[in-house]
């Protein structure tokens, strides 16, 4: 496991809490392996999730999904393809924002498998104004989950579109 986050000499594409390492080859070479003529990824599903975790490690205190404040916790994120198959993962310290993640792995995404037309799903914990913004300028497109009575315009507008909502459970 200890060669897989082995840091690669070209350190190009790195990111703020991610050096490249030998798991980012891994991956590349997975998707170059099982992509055809038809294949891309149209849309990618994004999400993290906090693990914690006994003994010597990254030792950072974090939120704890799993209500376990007293172990040190690291932050995974996964991106999937349309296929529901892995294209990716990153880890984080356990202290790191779900909402600051998006951005730089949005951005890493299309240079690490050459292709900029995808659609990225989320959930309401990657929305911020930052992150909309980036996503508008770039052109990617995207589907971000939120509340509906957290936000003023969802709450108003989208019900009153005709044939384009559908209410899943009260």
């Amino acid at each position: 496991m200890a060669y897989l986050w082995e840091e690669m000499e070209d350190q190009s594409d790195r990111t703020h809490f991610s050096p490249r390492v030998t798991k980012d080859v891994v991956e590349e070479e997975l998707f170059h392996l099982r992509r055809d003529l038809f294949s891309g990824h149209d849309m990618v599903f994004f999400d993290t999730t906090s693990l914690y975790f006994e003994g010597a490690g990254r030792k950072t205190i974090g939120h704890s999904k799993d209500h376990r404040h007293d172990l040190h916790q690291m932050i995974v994120g996964v991106i999937l393809d349309n296929e529901g198959n892995p294209l990716c993962s990153k880890m984080w310290p356990g202290n790191a924002a779900d909402v600051k993640s998006l951005i730089p792995v949005m951005d890493r995404l299309g240079r690490r498998f050459a292709n900029r037309k995808f659609c990225i799903v989320s959930d309401r914990g990657m929305i911020s104004k930052e992150t909309m913004a980036y996503l508008e300028q770039e052109h990617i497109p995207y589907i971000l989950g939120t509340r509906m009575r957290m936000v003023k315009q969802i709450k108003e507008e989208v019900p009153s579109r005709a044939g384009r909502y559908r209410e899943v459970r009260p």
